[in-house]
């Protein structure tokens, strides 16, 4: 039976450890420049925080009873409350040191899903390079929210979705439905991870994985749906009011009045305005460069963007092999990820494409590397990775 550690080993440069050190130094350098030491306590984390009050003072049944409308809600405040039951007032510390380590991790996660999906390793320094730039993701790291949690296990979620081992009943019938559950009460648009992975197994013929995710989508759908009139402001009809209400005034991004369009007034073409709103929102929501951003947010803005957007062009038009199954669900989640920010709700600070460009950093590795790798420079520079043994095995023709 294959243990967890089989879906996490990185093999680069015949040593797992460099790596490993690698991500670590370059991640205490990063946090260190940019001060992220420093806990940062947004709106939403003040409501996070009251909420793990609730679980503190009440318990966790009376907390589940009072938000069983909105159980996309409930895993955050939990943590909370589980970080000031064990350290206390220093909970804030406590988060912030294993923030860091999700940061880490992330990276590293990044990294493996890259192996997996391509099967080459050189890449995987471009993949670490990309993501040692993107302050759009980076900069959650210190903020009391959701986005490194819900990263993080996204991406251990697709590892383990994707990596074609032979899988453990315990995998298949436990850790799987459990991320599934962790994903989604993390944060709701998380869903779409799960519903995204039920297809891919289906298609891939893995009928055995998907009736536990299935299991979980229904039940919190049915928790949600059932009490939604229990709480108006979270129902679905009511965020369907704010996002069409929102729409007809022009919104483009959230709270920033200065981007929005002329609302719709009667007599113009109801398809045009849509029309006008959704393009400018596309092309908006792809905005790397901002007023609300400081300047050095901005600067690393413009070194990690056009690398990014320049890369992932590269893999989707010189890639010679057809797309496989699991980059095909890779590049579907991105896809429904941005058509769902940009019907609904592009928030202020552009946080919710966080997991969008987490895994446009792997495709945009892989078409730098099909770039660079015609490049008589670039193989001196990034040795094939295989230890001498493995080496010859592969230039005689056997399996590795």
């Amino acid at each position: 039976m294959p243990t967890v550690k089989k879906y996490f080993r990185v093999e680069l440069l015949g040593c797992q450890a460099m790596m490993v050190i690698s991500i670590i130094l370059l991640q205490i350098v990063v946090w260190s420049v940019f001060r992220f030491w420093n806990m940062i306590i947004s709106p939403d984390g003040f409501y996070y925080l009251s909420q793990a009050e609730v679980i503190k003072e009440f318990g966790l049944f009376r907390f589940a009873e009072d938000n069983i409308s909105i159980p996309y809600y409930w895993f955050f405040p939990f943590l909370l409350y589980l970080y000031k039951s064990l350290v206390g007032a220093s909970f804030l510390s406590l988060a912030i040191v294993i923030q860091f380590t999700l940061s880490c991790a992330n990276i590293f996660l990044l990294i493996r899903l890259y192996f997996i999906v391509f099967e080459e390793r050189k890449g995987q320094w471009l993949v670490l390079f990309l993501a040692a730039i993107c302050y759009d993701i980076l900069q959650w790291g210190h903020y009391l929210l959701t986005d490194i949690y819900s990263i993080f296990l996204i991406l251990l979620y697709l590892v383990f979705c994707v990596s074609q081992k032979r899988t453990s009943n315990f995998l298949t019938f436990f850790i799987l439905p459990l991320l599934a559950m962790m994903l989604i009460t993390l944060r709701g648009a998380n869903m779409i991870v799960v519903i995204a992975s039920i297809v891919y197994f289906i298609y891939r013929k893995d009928f055995k994985k998907f009736p536990g995710l299935l299991i979980v989508i229904l039940l919190i759908s049915f928790l949600a749906g059932s009490h939604s009139k229990d709480n108006a402001s979270y129902s679905l009809d009511s965020r369907q009011y704010l996002y069409k209400n929102n729409a007809l005034k022009g919104q483009i991004i959230d709270d920033r009045p200065r981007y929005d369009i002329e609302p719709y007034k009667n007599g113009v073409s109801k398809a045009l305005f849509y029309a006008k709103l959704l393009i400018l929102r596309t092309l908006n929501y792809w905005r790397f460069y901002s007023e609300e951003f400081s300047t050095k947010h901005n600067f690393f803005n413009l070194l990690f963007f056009p690398a990014c957007y320049l890369g992932f062009l590269f893999f989707l038009f010189r890639t010679s092999r057809p797309i496989s199954l699991p980059q095909s669900l890779l590049l579907y989640i991105m896809l429904f990820f941005m058509i769902g920010n940009i019907v609904t709700m592009i928030d202020y600070d552009w946080r919710y494409r966080v997991p969008v460009l987490s895994l446009m950093i792997i495709f945009s590795a892989r078409g730098w590397y099909l770039v660079c790798s015609r490049l008589p420079i670039f193989n001196p520079v990034l040795p094939n990775p295989l230890p001498a043994k493995q080496n010859n095995k592969a230039q005689n023709g056997e399996r590795i």
